[in-house]
Parts: C-alpha cells; structure tokens; sequence
C-alpha cells in the first residue's frame, strides 16, 4: 500500500496578549486563606497583628495629646483664677474709704458769708445722706474740675452765686464729680476732685474761694494739669496758711476713694438722691434742673432765683 506524503501535525495558535492577561488576573486574584501554605498564613497574621498595634499605638497618642491639652487648658485657667482672687485681695475697695467731714452728701453745703456748714463723715462702708433736704432756696452743683463747661458755667455765673449766698438769699451745694481723667496726661479730674475733699475736710470756710481759684486755673482738655504740689500752692494762696494735714491729704490722694464713690452715687437718672445728672454742669435749684444756655447766658440761672428770692 502506498501512502501519500506525511502532514505535518496541526498546532493550535495561541494568543499570547490573552494568555498575559489570564495570568496577570490569577496572580492579583487573592487565594482563599485555606490553600495559603503554612508560611503564608503566619506572614498574614504578623502583617494583621503589625497593623492592630500601629492603630493602637496611633490612638494612645491622640488621647495622650488630648489629655495634655485638657491639663494645659486647666492649669491656664486655674491661674487666671487665682490671679483675679490675688487681685481682688490686695486691691483697696473703695466703698471701705470714709469720706471727708462736711460732706455727707458728697457734696459742701455753703451759707450765709460764704460759711460751710458743719457735718460729720460718711463712715467707711457707709451712704451718703442729703441733711440739706427741704432748705429753702438751695442751689446744687454737680462739677468735674476738668469740665471745661464747668469753668464757663463758673466765668458766667460765679459773681451772683456769691452775691446770693454771701447774703444768705441762697444756699449753695457743691458736689464735686470726676469722670474726665482720660482728658487729662495726668489724671487731673480725680486729683482736683481729692483736694476738693481735703479742703472741705480741713478748711470749709474756704471752699468757695478755692473753688473759684480752681476754676480760673482749669488746664485745657488734653494737657496736664496741675501736680498734687501745685494745687497745694493754689490753696495756700486761698488759705494764707500752710496746713501739714491738709498738705499730706493732697499728696497722697487720701479721699480718690471716696472720689470714685460720689462720682458712681451722684451720676444716674436718677441718681442716689432722686436728680437726673448724666453730665457737668448739673445745676438744681430747689431740686428742679434748670436747664438753657446756662454756661453762656447769666440771665438763665438769674431768672430763676429771682423769681423765688424776689
């Protein structure tokens, strides 16, 4: 038998990029944990448990900022307490400060011949009583000796205020205020305010000229005024004496105090003693505002008295 040529056998063409791909994906297709050898697993279990205790390590260091934080917070606090207590502690209160004699209203009540009346102290920790209540004809003043409204009220009115009070028509209520020190380099409102006290306190019959002189002295707004000596001087002129009592209450501010006390008692609307003053000059008379162009215009003030003197 004769048999034709041999073929050569038939080989099946593969497709090289289709096998690449099948075996990419089995090589990135994760085997299941049990045909994973021995070896396999256990690297596995180290890599979970690494991953656990580099978690665990990462919050215990979020709650140990956190705890620090909160204790920092604490302490800051604490300390702003304790500084606010210390505080509190070593700083003088005011409302412990007795005020000066002849001034129990917070005010110098001033008569006939230019005369003060006499009475005792608010007591430290004490109020202050209006014991000029119901005089006839009475002239209350509320003033800052900075007020630059002040010292014109004082240029406009100052002569028939003497007039009247010297002959004993009116009687005139002083009440010094200090709210203007931002307008003075050196505290001026306060200070002037402080000597007032220590003149009630150690020479009332001398009051009214003192507060005259002190008004013709007024520093502008914005300079600074008078030192604690040179007001001394100023009253010395007014005194003709020196007083060594008088001379240490000025230096040492003895009555800023009782200063900041009438200030709160006597601004208000009402204040403590039923009147209206939310600014200087505040004038009353017979307890009534008199109001208009009193700083400018004499007549203003003149009518009113007048009317009730006759």
């Amino acid at each position: 038998m004769v048999r034709g040529p041999r073929r050569a056998p038939a080989y099946k063409r593969i497709d090289c990029q289709n096998t690449i791909d099948l075996t990419l994906q089995r090589n990135s297709t994760s085997m299941p944990e049990s045909k994973l050898t021995k070896s396999e697993r256990q690297a596995a279990a180290r890599e979970k448990a690494r991953q656990q205790r580099e978690e665990m390590r990462r919050k215990q260091k979020r709650r140990r900022i956190l705890i620090q934080s909160s204790v920092l917070v604490g302490i800051i606090a604490v300390a702003a307490i304790v500084t606010i207590v210390v505080m509190n502690a070593v700083r003088p209160s005011s409302a412990s400060t007795a005020g000066p004699a002849n001034m129990i209203s917070d005010g110098i009540v001033i008569g006939a011949g230019l005369t003060a009346e006499r009475t005792d102290a608010i007591e430290a920790g004490g109020s202050a009583t209006d014991a000029a209540a119901g005089t006839e004809n009475r002239l209350i003043i509320y003033l800052d000796y900075q007020c630059p409204n002040c010292g014109d009220f004082e240029a406009t009115n100052g002569a028939q205020i003497e007039e009247w009070v010297s002959s004993g028509d009116v009687t005139l209520e002083i009440r010094p205020l200090s709210f203007l020190d931002s307008a003075s380099q050196n505290n001026y409102s306060s200070r002037a305010a402080n000597a007032a006290a220590c003149v009630a306190n150690y020479e009332p019959d001398s009051f009214f000229t003192f507060n005259t002189a002190m008004f013709n002295n007024q520093p502008d707004e914005g300079t600074a005024g008078p030192t604690n000596s040179e007001i001394y001087a100023l009253i010395t002129g007014v005194t003709g004496t020196e007083n060594s009592d008088l001379e240490s209450c000025v230096m040492n501010e003895t009555y800023s105090g009782w200063v900041e006390d009438a200030t709160d008692r006597g601004i208000g609307d009402p204040n403590e003693f039923g009147l209206s003053v939310s600014g200087t000059p505040a004038v009353f008379f017979n307890d009534t505002a008199v109001s208009g162009s009193i700083t400018t215009d004499a007549s203003v003030l003149a009518s009113v008295v007048n009317a009730a003197i006759g």
